[in-house]
């Protein structure tokens, strides 16, 4: 999982064991997640929820990407439905 989803879900569900979950992950995860919470601590929930989007958008951007590099066909071709199947993450 990517530190920054992990934040935003830690931050969002607003976790008062947040110290006690983030010492559950793997040392590389735990640095990235605690630096990512202190950057977003100051976020108001609409930013939080603004910034959770555009991360979310930006996911999906790029399993498209990984996607049609893999199977060599470009997705804006395929019905919307078949897209989001192929395009889920591998």
């Amino acid at each position: 999982m990517d530190a920054s989803v992990f934040a935003h879900a830690l931050l969002l569900n607003e976790t008062t064991s947040r110290a006690s979950i983030v010492a559950l992950l793997p040392a590389e995860l735990r640095g990235a997640v605690e630096a990512e919470l202190a950057r977003m601590e100051s976020f108001s929930p609409e930013k939080l929820r603004e910034s959770l989007t555009n991360l979310r958008s930006a996911q999906a951007a790029r399993q498209r990407e990984l996607a049609e590099e893999k199977l060599g066909y470009s997705l804006k071709y395929a019905s919307p439905v078949l897209a989001a199947w192929l395009a889920r993450s591998f």
